[in-house]
C-alpha cells in the first residue's frame, strides 16, 4: 500500500489506530461545536486520553495496553461519529437535509460495527425525545430525526441480509414510532390555548406506547427469535429473576466483565477530572434548562406559541415547515406589540451563527445519565460511558452555557476560558497519562493458543464444523476463515443459544456417550476443551440440567475427575471421542462413530488423569505430527500442573514418536529434564534443540524462523550458570539470532544479548547488536536503561520523544 509493505497483523493494527482517531476526533469536534469554544474540544479528547492511560489502563477500555476490545475496536469510533452526526442534526436550523443523510449513514455505519447498537440507539433516542419534552427540541425535527434513524437500519437490514436481532430491536419499533408520531399533525386540542404541556405529554405517551407496540408485533411477526438475553441478564443481575431463569444469562454473569461497575474506574476518572467536570457542566446545564426553558413552559408556554408573538421562532425550535411562512411573517409584526411579561419568559433566540445547542445539550446529558447507569450494571459498558462523560465534562469550558446559566459577561466567558485551558492540561498530569503511554509495551504472546491455532490453521479439514466456550469461538470464527464454528458466543438466534447450551454439556459430569448424542445431531466434527474456562464452571451448572447430568455432591477431586471437560471424556475408550490435539490448555477432541458405544450398556466408570494407563490409548491414536509441539508443551508443564513425571514421559516420547527432529519437541525433552534437576543433560539437549532450529533446518523446511529464538528463551537460563562454554554459546546464538530479532524489531532482546556480550568480554559483536536494538526501538525499555552505558551520555527528554514516535 503506497510502497509500504506489512502484515496482515500490522495492517489490521494500522487500520484500529486510524478508526480510533477518527472517534476521537469526532468526539473533540463534537465538544467543540457543542460549547462554542475550541478548547471544549481539546477539553474533551485531553480527559478521554487521560481515561484511556489511566493507571489500571481499563477506565476507558477493556484491556490492558490501553486498547479496545475486539467488539469495540469498531463499535466506539462508529458511535462517536454517529453521535456527532446527531448533533449537528439537532443544532441545524436550515438546510439540515445534509445532516440528517449524514446521521443516517452513520446510524447504519453504528449498527453494522457493533451487533449492540440497537440498545445503545434505544438510550440515544429516548434522550432525544427527552429534549423534546422538555422544550428544546421542535416536534417536527423530532420526527426527522428519527426518521432518519429509521432509514440507517433499513440500510442496515438490507446490508446484513434481514438481522433479525436488528428488525426485532426495541430501538427500530421506537424509532418508527417517534418518526410517526413526530411527523403527524397534533390532535387540535392540544395545540391550542393551554395545549403546551399537554402536546409534550401526548407526543412522549405516544411515541413510547406505540414503539411498546410495534416492538410486540415485530417480535411476534417478523421473527421467534428475537434476542432476548441483555434484558435477561439485568433481571437475573438485579434479583428480578431467579439465577437458574436463564442460561444465557448466567455466561456472561460468571465474568467480571458484567459485574457491577468497579469503584477503582470511578476513582480514576475522578482523578482525570471528567467526573467533576461532568458535574459541573450538569449543574450549569440544569441552571440553564430552568431559567430559559421550564419558566417558560410553566409560564407562558401557550403565549409563546401563538404565531403573533415574537417567541414563537424561538419557543420549541423551529416551526413545521408547512407552517413557517406564516410565523415568520407574524414574528415580523410582533416585536412592537409584545408585552412586557411575554418578552420576560420568552425562550432564548437561537445562536447568531443559526446553530441551537439547546437541543443537543439536553440530549447529550441524559444519554449520559443513561449510559451511567447502564455502566453501574454492566462494568464492560463502561467503554460507551467514558467518552460521552468527556464530552459532557467539556461544556464546563464553555462560554455558551455559562451565559445561559448566569448571564452573558465577559468575565464569565474569561472563567470558562480558563477552565477549559485547565480541562486541557491538568488531566495529562494529574493522571500521568503522557508518562504512561511511554510504558505500553507489546501484548505478551500466549502460546498455548498461538499453537493451537497454529495446529487448526494447518490440520483441520475444510469443512469442520467446531465448537468452543465463548471467547475461543469468537477467535476461531476471526483467525481460522476455513474453520466453521457451530456455537456463535452472541445466541443472536434461538437456535444459535440451543447449539451453545448443546456444548456447556462438556462442562457438566455427563457421559460421553451422552455428549455425543448431544453434539453429534447438530453435525459437529470437533469440540474445543479449555481448561482454564473447565477449572471456573465445575459443577455450577446443575440447575440446567436433567438430574442424570448434574454433578451432585461430593469432593472437588471427585467432581473434576466426573466433569467432561477436566477429565470425564477418559471414562471411556477411545471411539465416541479421540484425541486430536492436546496442550497444556486446551485439548481437541474429534468426534468418532456412534456405533462405537452401541456393544456397550455398562456406565461409565470415572478414570484418573494422572494414571498414564488411562492415557495410553489415548495418546496411541493421536497420529497428527503437526500436533507433536502442543503435546510437548503440555508434558513439560505437567509435573507443575498436576504433579508428578509418569504422564508427561508418556506425552513427551509420544511427541518425539511424531516429530523426533522438532527442535521445539527436543526443547521440551530439556525442560523436562531440568524439572528433575539434571542440568547438564538439560544443556546438552537444548544444544541439540539449538542445532536442530538453525538455518539449515530452516531452508529444508523443518524449522520455522522463530523456533531458535524459543529454544534461546529456555535455554539462556542454563547458559548463565554454565562456566564453561556459555561464552562461545552465546556468541553463536547471538550471530544466529541477530537477523532474526531485527526483522521482528525485538529491540528488548537485542538489547538484553547486547548487554550479556559486553560483560562477557564480546564488545564488538555486542556493539554490533546494541546499534540493532537502538534501531528497532530507541524506547525500548532495556535500550533506555543501558543508553548510559554503551552511549557514554544520559539519555535526555528530547531522545526519548524522538524515540517514542520513532523519528
Amino acid at each position: 500500500i503506497a510502497g509500504l509493505v506489512m502484515s496482515p497483523y500490522a495492517f489490521y493494527v494500522w487500520c484500529v489506530v486510524a478508526v480510533t482517531g477518527l472517534g476521537v476526533s469526532a468526539l473533540a469536534v463534537t465538544s467543540a461545536l457543542m460549547g462554542g469554544s475550541i478548547f471544549c474540544g481539546l477539553a474533551a479528547a485531553s480527559m478521554y486520553f487521560a481515561l484511556c492511560f489511566s493507571p489500571s489502563l481499563q477506565a476507558g477500555t477493556r484491556l490492558f495496553g490501553g486498547t479496545f476490545a475486539l467488539r469495540e475496536f469498531w463499535g466506539v469510533p462508529a458511535l462517536l461519529i454517529q453521535n456527532a452526526w446527531l448533533v449537528s442534526a439537532l443544532g441545524a436550523q436550515e438546510r439540515p437535509s445534509l445532516r440528517l443523510l449524514g446521521y443516517a449513514g452513520c446510524t447504519c455505519l453504528f449498527e453494522m460495527a457493533w451487533q449492540f447498537a440497537p440498545f445503545v440507539l434505544l438510550l440515544q433516542t429516548l434522550s432525544v425525545l427527552g429534549a423534546h419534552t422538555l422544550a428544546c427540541l421542535p416536534r417536527r425535527r423530532l420526527g426527522e430525526v428519527a426518521l432518519a434513524a429509521v432509514a440507517g437500519t433499513l440500510a442496515a437490514l438490507v446490508l446484513s441480509f434481514g438481522n433479525r436481532m436488528l428488525l426485532c430491536s426495541p430501538f427500530f419499533a421506537l424509532a418508527s414510532s417517534v418518526a410517526i408520531v413526530g411527523l403527524s399533525p397534533a390532535p387540535p386540542a392540544l395545540v391550542g390555548p393551554g395545549g403546551g404541556l399537554g402536546e409534550a405529554a401526548w407526543v412522549l405517551a405516544a411515541a413510547v406506547g406505540g414503539g411498546a407496540v410495534a416492538h410486540q408485533a415485530l417480535a411476534r411477526v417478523a421473527s421467534g427469535q428475537e434476542d432476548r438475553h441483555v434484558l435477561q441478564l439485568l433481571m437475573q443481575k438485579l434479583g428480578f429473576a431467579p439465577p437458574d431463569s436463564s442460561f444465557d444469562a448466567f455466561l456472561y454473569l460468571q465474568s467480571p466483565e458484567f459485574g457491577f461497575l468497579d469503584m477503582l474506574y470511578v476513582k480514576e476518572a475522578n482523578q482525570a477530572l471528567a467526573v467533576p467536570a461532568a458535574g459541573l457542566a450538569s449543574v450549569l446545564l440544569l441552571l440553564a434548562v430552568v431559567r430559559h426553558r421550564l419558566a417558560p413552559l410553566l409560564c407562558c408556554r401557550d403565549r409563546a406559541a401563538q404565531p403573533s408573538k415574537s417567541a414563537s421562532a424561538a419557543g420549541r425550535g423551529q416551526a413545521d415547515s408547512s407552517g413557517g411562512k406564516a410565523q415568520k411573517k407574524g414574528a415580523g409584526a410582533g416585536p412592537a406589540k409584545q408585552k412586557k411579561g411575554d418578552a420576560k419568559h420568552a425562550l432564548p433566540e437561537a445562536a447568531a451563527d443559526g446553530e441551537s445547542p439547546w437541543s443537543a445539550w439536553v440530549a447529550q446529558l441524559l444519554f449520559l445519565i443513561a449510559l451511567i447507569l447502564l455502566a453501574v450494571l454492566v462494568n464492560r459498558l463502561r467503554v460507551l460511558t467514558a467518552p460521552i462523560l468527556c464530552l459532557v465534562g467539556s461544556l464546563a469550558a464553555s462560554p455558551r452555557l455559562w451565559g445561559e446559566a448566569l448571564c452573558r459577561r465577559w468575565p464569565l466567558a474569561l472563567l470558562a476560558h480558563g477552565l477549559g485551558l485547565a480541562l486541557t492540561a491538568a488531566p495529562l498530569q494529574l493522571s500521568r497519562a503522557v508518562e504512561r503511554i511511554q510504558q505500553v509495551g507489546e501484548a505478551q504472546v500466549d502460546n498455548d493458543m498461538y499453537e493451537l491455532i497454529q495446529w487448526a490453521n494447518q490440520s483441520l479439514p475444510t469443512g469442520t464444523l467446531f465448537m468452543a466456550d465463548m471467547t475461543m469461538a469468537a477467535k476461531f470464527r476471526m483467525i481460522s476463515p476455513q474453520v466453521r464454528v457451530g456455537n456463535h458466543p452472541q445466541y443472536e438466534s434461538l437456535t444459535s443459544r440451543q447449539r451453545n447450551h448443546a456444548y456447556y454439556r462438556t462442562f457438566t459430569c455427563a457421559s460421553p456417550k451422552r455428549v455425543h448424542e448431544v453434539l453429534s445431531q447438530y453435525g459437529v466434527t470437533h469440540v474445543l476443551l479449555n481448561s482454564n474456562a473447565c477449572r471456573a464452571r465445575i459443577g455450577k451448572l446443575d440447575s440446567f440440567l436433567d438430574k442424570a447430568d448434574q454433578c451432585g455432591g461430593g469432593s472437588q477431586a471427585e467432581v473434576r475427575r466426573r466433569t467432561f471437560c477436566w477429565s470425564g471424556f477418559l471414562a471411556e475408550p477411545p471411539g465416541l471421542f479421540e484425541l486430536a490435539y492436546r496442550n497444556a490448555v486446551y485439548t481437541v477432541l474429534r468426534l468418532g462413530d456412534a456405533s462405537a458405544a452401541l456393544g456397550s450398556s455398562k456406565a461409565s466408570k470415572a478414570k484418573e488423569i494422572t494414571s498414564v494407563s488411562t492415557w495410553r490409548p489415548w495418546l496411541a491414536g493421536l497420529k497428527d505430527a503437526s500436533a507433536a509441539r502442543g503435546l510437548a508443551h503440555a508434558a513439560a508443564r505437567w509435573p507443575k500442573m498436576y504433579g508428578g513425571f509418569d504422564v508427561a514421559e508418556a506425552m513427551q516420547r509420544r511427541a518425539e514418536e511424531l516429530a523426533p527432529e522438532d527442535p521445539l519437541v527436543v526443547l521440551k525433552r530439556g525442560e523436562l529434564q531440568l524439572l528433575a534437576q539434571d542440568d547438564q543433560r538439560a544443556h546438552e539437549t537444548m544444544a541439540k534443540a539449538a542445532k536442530l532450529a538453525g538455518k539449515a533446518a530452516i531452508s529444508a523446511g523443518k524449522a520455522l524462523p522463530d523456533d531458535l529464538y524459543k529454544v534461546y528463551l529456555v535455554w539462556k537460563e542454563v547458559l548463565f550458570k554454565q562456566s564453561v562454554g556459555a561464552r562461545d554459546n552465546l556468541r553463536r546464538l547471538a550471530k544466529s539470532l541477530k537477523g532474526y530479532l531485527e526483522a521482528s524489531y525485538n529491540a528488548f532482546d537485542l538489547c538484553d544479548l547486547a548487554g550479556w556480550l559486553y560483560d562477557v568480554g564480546e564488545r564488538s559483536l555486542g556493539k554490533e547488536l546494541w546499534e540493532a536494538a537502538k534501531r528497532a526501538s530507541g524506547h525500548d525499555q532495556c535500550v533506555r536503561e543501558d543508553w548510559a552505558k554503551w552511549e557514554q551520555k544520559d539519555l535526555s527528554k528530547a531522545d526519548l520523544w524522538r524515540a517514542f514516535l520513532r523519528l
